[in-house]
């Protein structure tokens, strides 16, 4: 089952409930919660609740449960001049993609959303071969036109995300973790899926993000 740390300060931020009353209220959505060590809430859920993957899915529970919310969440959707053109990409041929504006994003909340992420993944996304997510600083692309493609490896280079050099797209599958652990998913005949933002390489799905975003 699907693992989740938080830090006590965001537990009390995002439910708005003292530790003590967000705990009770968490063992009543039937979620498994221990403090570690650390002093980190530590909650264990069920696989088929990735509405609780994040603090933020918890506290929409637990606000109905509380009566202080009801019903589904609604959010404003509007047009954007960004646009993506998915070509013919056989090994991975669908992709979406949506802004979300408005948000601050600190390292305690960025930790969280990676985690969210890493948990789709290995869950419901099967380890990266169903589904990848990939998150982007908006402010950061140099284009509002996105291409998805599907590119020979030895024609691609970029500079990936935590590393130090720009390497090509092979040396990244090679060389890298995330290459080593996901870059047989979606490689054939040595062409693999790159997202594009104008002439800049953004990502690589599913293994790694550029550090350009």
């Amino acid at each position: 089952m699907p693992v989740l740390k938080f830090k006590p300060g965001r537990v009390e931020e995002v439910l708005g409930l003292s530790l003590d009353k967000a705990l009770e209220i968490m063992e009543k959505l039937k979620i498994e919660v221990e403090l570690d060590e650390e002093g980190n809430v530590v909650v264990e859920l069920e696989v088929d609740r990735p509405d609780m993957y994040s603090l933020e899915g918890i506290a929409r529970q637990a606000k109905g449960l509380l009566g202080r919310e009801l019903g589904l969440p609604k959010y404003e959707v509007v047009e954007s001049s960004y646009r993506i053109v998915a070509e013919d990409v056989p090994t991975r041929p669908y992709i979406a993609g949506a802004i979300v504006w408005d948000v601050d994003v600190d390292e305690d909340f960025l930790e969280e959303l990676i985690q969210f992420q890493e948990k789709l993944h290995t869950s419901h996304g099967g380890r990266r071969r169903r589904v990848a997510i990939g998150l982007h600083d908006l402010d950061k692309l140099s284009s509002k036109n996105i291409t998805y493609r599907f590119i020979d490896i030895d024609g691609v280079m970029f500079k990936p995300l935590h590393h130090e050099r720009t390497m090509t797209l092979r040396e990244v599958l090679e060389e890298t973790s995330q290459g080593k652990s996901y870059g047989s998913i979606s490689l054939r005949e040595n062409k693999h899926p790159v997202l594009y933002s104008g002439d800049d390489v953004i990502s690589v799905p599913p293994v790694i993000n550029a550090d350009l975003t």
